[in-house]
């Protein structure tokens, strides 16, 4: 297992791994705060992929 920390995800810093999806994050945050749900005003499979 010493082998794994210096590749892939496990060489990276929290920050470092969550940095990628900060787009992402930062998207999905401003269309939830539009409204309780992604799309209108009901629940779709888009919500439930994100709970």
């Amino acid at each position: 297992m010493k082998g794994m920390i210096v590749q892939g995800l496990g060489r990276l810093t929290p920050s470092e791994r969550m940095e990628p999806f900060e787009p992402d994050l930062s998207a999905v945050e401003t269309q939830l705060s539009q409204g309780k749900f992604l799309f209108g005003h009901s629940r779709c499979v888009a919500d439930t992929s994100l709970a």
